[in-house]
């Protein structure tokens, strides 16, 4: 009688999920991607070498790379936060994201999120602190929620 609890159904079962069916894949070719990012890398250089750093981050932050299928510009893309996130001056983070679209906030937090699980982080986790601790005043827990749940990883 107590045979059923020792069954494996997704043995039976041919039809169930894995972690790659819920992934999103972002739409563009690799190479789409890579050249489209590489672009817009130097222009997004452009702009924080002529102190605008909210227009650069926005830029950056509007459409970024997702899933698995792209990791060449997804790289890019996380570099290139890096870069403007560990340039900007600490007085100048407020100024920054209260200028951001809440959808741009969202994809700071996870860039965020991103940055402090690689080894930069080390060298430089207090920047990304920093602006964590900037970034939830402004757009609250629910942006942190809304990362945690987004299936787009960037």
């Amino acid at each position: 009688m107590n045979n059923f609890r020792k069954i494996d159904i997704d043995a039976i079962e041919d039809d169930y999920l894995n972690d790659d069916d819920l992934l999103e894949i972002d739409p563009r070719s690799e190479q789409d991607a890579l050249s489209y990012f590489t672009s817009l890398q130097a222009q997004v250089r452009g702009l924080v070498n002529g102190g605008d750093v909210t227009n650069a981050l926005g830029l950056i932050l509007d459409d970024p790379p997702y899933g698995p299928t792209v990791d060449s510009a997804r790289k890019i893309n996380t570099d290139t936060v890096i870069q403007i996130l560990s340039s900007t001056r600490t007085s100048d983070i407020s100024n920054v994201i209260n200028n951001l679209q809440p959808n741009q906030q969202d994809n700071l937090m996870k860039y965020i999120y991103k940055c402090m699980s690689l080894p930069v982080a080390e060298q430089i986790g207090n920047v990304f602190l920093s602006w964590h601790e900037k970034l939830t005043q402004v757009a609250g827990t629910g942006s942190i929620v809304r990362v945690m749940t987004d299936r787009k990883h960037i």
